[in-house]
């Protein structure tokens, strides 16, 4: 039987993530984003320069191939995808393990539902709706 892939205990779009040098394991995530409204005239195609995708994951029993990536919801085409990490794991199914995954200058071309998605060894683990107005 394969081991049970991990579980997501948080998933959350966000400006940025912040770690606490003085705490180990205190993290802040700033600028939740169920939504982002462009401005400008016209603000469409908009480009984000900067924003987060955090994940907390548990039950992680093997090593495995992670990214994210951002889906337009309409056409399911992929507008963005961070780079490919291979994450390592003991077998330590109770530990939790934080992950960040930035996205830079990216182009949203009209309004409309898109979808931030984790994926794990070609496998999506995880999705956030992202309403851009």
């Amino acid at each position: 039987m394969a081991d049970p892939r991990p579980v997501v205990r948080l998933l959350a779009v966000c400006e940025s993530v912040l770690t606490d040098p003085a705490e180990v394991g205190r993290i802040s995530l700033i600028g939740l984003l169920p939504w982002m409204q462009p401005t400008g005239n016209p603000p469409y195609p908009y480009l984000r320069p900067v924003f987060s995708l955090f994940a907390q994951l548990s039950e992680c029993r093997r090593d495995g191939d992670v990214w994210a990536e951002i889906r337009e919801s309409e056409t399911d085409a992929v507008l963005h995808r961070t780079r490919t990490t291979r994450l390592t794991f003991r077998n330590e199914p109770l530990a939790v393990h934080n992950f960040r995954f930035r996205f830079k200058d990216c182009t949203f071309p009209r309004p409309g539902v898109y979808l931030v998605q984790l994926w794990y060894d070609n496998e999506i683990l995880g999705q956030q709706p992202l309403l851009l107005r």
